[in-house]
Parts: structure tokens; sequence; C-alpha cells
């Protein structure tokens, strides 16, 4: 009994995590593209991580992602 509370115990905190991860990707993609609404002009596969983990200016996005407009 002990290990199954110790599973879903961690279970919880893992999936917490990961929600909160999704979270992040989706306002920041919803972030670039009110940016940049045509999409990026740029091969940068990072630019939604770095939103998330650096918190990027519009600016900072802008130059990233759409540098041309």
């Amino acid at each position: 009994m002990k290990f199954f509370v110790l599973f879903v115990f961690i279970l919880l905190a893992f999936t917490a995590e990961t929600v909160e991860s999704r979270n992040c990707g989706i306002k920041a993609f919803k972030a670039i593209m009110r940016i940049c609404p045509e999409g990026c002009t740029t091969d940068d596969a990072t630019l939604p991580t770095r939103v998330c983990a650096f918190a990027l200016t519009n600016e900072e996005i802008r130059d990233g992602c759409c540098p041309d407009e």
C-alpha cells in the first residue's frame, strides 16, 4: 500500500510538471503568432523553448522569428 501511495504521488508530480510545460509552449506559440502572424521566416527551432525559459521580449521574439517585418 505504501508503494502504491508513493507511486501515485510521483505520477502526479510528473504529470503536473508536464502540463505546466505544455501550457508554456502553448503561450509561447500564441505569442510568436501574435508578433509574427505570417509565421517564422527563420529556421530557429529553439525559439519556443527560449521564449519559455528566458521570457523573451516582443522585440527578441521578432528578431528571432521574423526579423524582416
